[in-house]
């Protein structure tokens, strides 16, 4: 039950997040987000939520998938726990194709299908390779492509 309270409570913080896209804010150039009459108000409070909330949430939620994998282990099959993923890949999908750009639920799914292979390995191998994960993100966020890299040639 604390579980599902720090799972919501991770949602909540989730959904904080995401509200400037929500509100279509992020879609304003700066010229238009400065000649709002709240643009001194709003700096504030975005300043505020990339200081509180930007990033915090998403790590509470992703240690709680590691803790819900860890239980499911403990009490069922992996089978059940592949089984989970899988939906979840196909939720993720669907939620990616038809409703936000920004989901992460492909991302759980395709991390936990992956969860399995590391059982086995003592904590201190664990340890080292969360070390050298730290930095994985890095590459692959300069590689993607961004809107402005982007041509459209006739």
């Amino acid at each position: 039950m604390i579980l599902d309270a720090l799972r919501g409570f991770a949602l909540l913080g989730i959904a904080l997040a995401n509200y400037p896209e929500f509100a279509l804010w992020t879609f304003l150039s700066a010229e238009q987000q400065a000649a709002m009459p709240s643009a001194g108000a709003d700096q504030v409070a975005r300043f505020m939520q990339y200081l509180l909330v930007d990033g915090k949430f998403y790590t509470i939620f992703s240690l709680l998938f590691g803790i819900g994998f860890s239980l499911i282990l403990q009490r069922h099959s992996k089978a059940l726990f592949l089984r989970r993923m899988l939906i979840l890949a196909a939720m993720g999908c669907c939620h990616m194709m038809f409703l936000w750009s920004g989901d992460i639920l492909l991302l759980y799914a395709v991390a936990g299908l992956l969860l399995p292979l590391f059982v086995r390995f003592s904590d201190k191998v664990l340890a080292w390779i969360a070390v050298a994960a730290i930095p994985m993100p890095c590459p692959s966020a300069t590689s993607m492509p961004t809107a402005t890299s982007i041509s459209t040639a006739p």
